[in-house]
């Protein structure tokens, strides 16, 4: 298993995307490798792999999403296995998850905990921390998305964001797929944020440059 595993990232490395290498090697890392990762991929039935991998993730308490995403690496390296023919077919059909919680407690804020939470934000930090929590709530885009942008990508007269990258960990990049590419609305409160946030960054730049 661990050869095959290690076999599949190398020969994906140059295709896939940096997040996505990343994900798929921490995911064997952390979870894969640890009880399963000296079997051999024709070695194991369905039987083994449900009691020493999916059964395990599930006593961590991982959410059922979470262990999905798991396996779905776990198979990507049998589908490899399958092509090369070191594995004659997949037999890790039809898992049972059922035992891992759902998570489908709702996992975001109410409007009313969105504005008491940005007002602790601005409170402590008014600047740099409220104008970037203030971005990912009132535009949606994602993290890496965030810290991707630069001045450029700001259209003031039109109130709009240009999202055409994304910053990960190992450096900045396109965004996580095609449907990335976009362009997003500034609502009133976040176009006046984001002047007055850039007028401080001008304001700062000149300080530091002074003697």
């Amino acid at each position: 298993m661990i050869l095959d595993f290690v076999t599949l990232l190398d020969m994906k490395k140059s295709v896939w995307r940096p997040g996505t290498y990343i994900h798929y090697q921490e995911s064997y890392n952390n979870h894969i490798k640890p009880p399963i990762g000296n079997h051999k991929l024709q070695k194991p039935t369905k039987m083994t792999l449900q009691r020493e991998l999916i059964d395990k993730l599930v006593s961590y308490k991982l959410k059922r999403a979470t262990i999905q995403e798991i396996f779905r690496v776990f198979k990507s390296a049998v589908s490899y296995a399958v092509e090369e023919e070191i594995q004659p077919k997949d037999c890790f059909t039809k898992m049972d998850f059922s035992a891992a919680p759902t998570g489908d407690k709702a996992n975001f804020y109410t409007e009313e905990e969105l504005k008491t939470f940005l007002s602790c934000v601005k409170d402590n930090d008014p600047t740099t921390r409220y104008t970037a929590i203030l971005t990912l709530a009132m535009t949606g885009m994602r993290k890496g998305e965030m810290m991707g942008i630069t001045w450029n990508d700001l259209d003031f007269k039109a109130k709009s964001i240009t999202i055409n990258k994304a910053r990960t960990r190992t450096g900045l990049g396109p965004p996580k797929s095609d449907n990335g590419y976009r362009k997003v609305s500034m609502n009133n409160e976040l176009y006046s944020q984001l002047k007055i946030y850039k007028a401080w960054c001008i304001k700062k730049k000149w300080e530091n440059s002074m003697p």
